[in-house]
């Protein structure tokens, strides 16, 4: 079977989710997998990059840099997301907020992004509606990310300030990435965003 960048890309992704979510939901391997989810971050980014056009890489770092910021801000003064911290399953952390924080930012504006622009020319309408779903897989992401110690929230309560302010920070990042096509193509932005989501579901559920 002869596969293109793309094709081969997104086997890889789906390929690899799989394997993830399965691995976390099996309890005595679930600690080992959980060491390797900076990595799998990783491999997503360097995926997405190869299947890029270059001159989108300074959006890319300005996103990455700011999704960083926004949650040292948000740790720090409470007063963005609400109270929360930052287990140690996400890795190395600088200021206790994880290194890789900023680069799942970049992974879901470049995805949600690539779905809408497919079918929409307005930009304002591709903003709105990329930054609606990624509140919405905030939403799925929440209760797993508490059970593998992505990050705690005060109480066990997720504040609704959160899922406000996830779509003002996703508001600003599509914009930052609107005057130009996002640089990965259609097919992969689908499936990376299907994939994260079946990736949770499946943690969810088992």
């Amino acid at each position: 079977m002869n596969l293109n960048k793309e094709s081969y890309s997104i086997l890889v992704i789906f390929v690899f989710h799989l394997i993830g979510a399965v691995g976390l939901c099996i309890p005595d391997l679930r600690d080992y997998f959980l060491l390797l989810t900076p990595f799998n971050l990783l491999l997503t980014l360097f995926i997405l990059i190869w299947n890029s056009s270059f001159n989108n890489l300074s959006k890319m770092l300005i996103i990455v840099v700011l999704g960083f910021v926004v949650e040292l801000i948000g740790v720090k003064t409470e007063v963005l997301f609400g109270s929360y911290t930052y287990g140690t399953s996400l890795g190395y952390k600088l200021f206790d907020v994880p290194l890789i924080i900023g680069v799942n930012w970049l992974i879901l504006v470049l995805g949600t992004k690539a779905i809408f622009q497919k079918y929409f020319d307005s930009k304002w309408v591709q903003i709105i509606l990329g930054s609606t779903l990624m509140v919405l897989l905030d939403i799925l992401i929440e209760p797993v990310a508490i059970k593998l110690n992505f990050w705690q929230w005060e109480n066990n309560v997720i504040p609704t300030q959160n899922f406000i302010m996830w779509f003002m920070v996703s508001l600003l990042m599509h914009w930052i990435l609107s005057f130009k096509k996002t640089a990965i193509p259609y097919r992969l932005g689908l499936i990376l965003i299907v994939t994260q989501a079946g990736f949770f579901s499946i943690i969810n559920i088992f």
